[in-house]
Parts: C-alpha cells; structure tokens; sequence
C-alpha cells in the first residue's frame, strides 16, 4: 500500500512539474512574440511614415487622438537628437513615441509659439499624473486613449511624445523606452493603473 502511494505521489509530483514547465513554455513564447511584433522606427527619414495622415503607412494613418502638436514634417532647420517610434497591435493598436529636436533661436521661439496656440486640455489627474517639474508643457492633449504632449528645456530643445491606446492601458511598456524626465510624474497606464480599474468597477 505504501509502494502504491508513493508512486501516485511520484507520478502527481511530475505532472505538477510538467504543467509548470508547460506554463513557463507558453508565457515565454506570447513574450518573446509580443517583443518581436513591435515595429520599432528611429530612423527620422521614416517620420512621414510614421505621422497620421494619408503618406503615412496604414497602421499609423489614423491613430485616434489629434497628432498636430508634433510637426507637420522634418525641415533643414531641426537638428533632430532622437526619434522613436513604436506601433504595437496585440487585440488594439497602441503608439508610442518621442522626437527631440534642437532649435535655433528664431526657430525655437516661432515653435514655442506655434505650440502655446495648441488648445490644450487639461491633463492633471489623468492617469494619474501631477505634472513635470524639469520642463515646460507647451501644449497637452489629453484623454482616455492618452496623451500627445510637448515639452521645452526653457532654452533651445522641444521633445514631442505620444503615448496613445485603447482600453485604458497601454500594452507597451512604455517606462522601457520613453526616458524618465520625458513622462509626468506619477503616470500609471499600465494594465492594472486606477484610472483603468476605475472604469471597469463603474461598469
């Protein structure tokens, strides 16, 4: 009897072992197929591609939210430091982004104005952000789907972000490639972020 009970134990102990092994299989695989379903641009002569509108590429021609904040196209006069952009679609499209650009003086302060013009919405709270400290917002527009901002250094760079997606969080992790000082403190837009939970408890 004992010989009996311990060779179900035996036997109860590898499938436990096989299921786990199995269930570490199929989570490292959805992970490496989301990494590498990601289409990644940091090549600027691809930033007409990337931009809503109809010369873009199809996944990024419509991409919900009002892009106007970031320029229209790249000019002679934008010394352009870094460019990202990254499409994701596991069930609903998601973009994530940012542009650093260097100005001169004159052209500095004519985006400056260009920018400040935006009508911008308000964007404290959402996600749960409290804003920046170490740049200037020039124009916000923020929602739901997220947010589509630009910041000043108070001197010569603007950076353009965008962090746009459905259903209340984003899929991609944004803390991976967007830098730190570029997101407002506090942010939260991941799978399990309050806004989110919120939403889906007044349901």
């Amino acid at each position: 009897m004992k010989c009996i009970c311990k060779r179900i134990g035996i036997i109860a102990l590898c499938i436990i072992g096989l299921i786990i092994a199995v269930f570490a299989i199929i989570v490292g695989y959805f992970k490496i197929s989301a990494e590498t379903s990601k289409e990644v641009y940091r090549d600027i002569s691809k930033y007409s591609l990337c931009r809503s509108g109809n010369d873009a590429l199809e996944q990024f021609q419509n991409k919900g939210m009002d892009e106007s904040i970031w320029p229209e196209k790249i000019t002679d006069n934008m010394d352009v430091r870094d460019f990202l952009m990254i499409y994701y679609n596991p069930f609903d499209a998601n973009y994530l982004g940012y542009l650093t650009v260097k100005y001169e003086e004159s052209d500095f302060s004519e985006e400056v104005k260009r920018l400040e013009e935006y009508p911008s919405t308000e964007y404290i709270g959402n996600y749960g952000n409290t804003g920046f400290q170490d740049y200037d917002v020039l124009a916000m527009n923020a929602s739901d789907n997220g947010f589509v901002y630009a910041l000043a250094n108070r001197k010569d760079t603007i950076i353009y972000i965008e962090m746009i997606f459905p259903g209340y969080g984003m899929d991609i992790e944004y803390n991976k490639y967007i830098p730190e000082e570029y997101l407002p403190e506090g942010l939260d837009i991941s799978e399990d972020n309050p806004t989110r939970l919120k939403k889906i408890e007044n349901y």
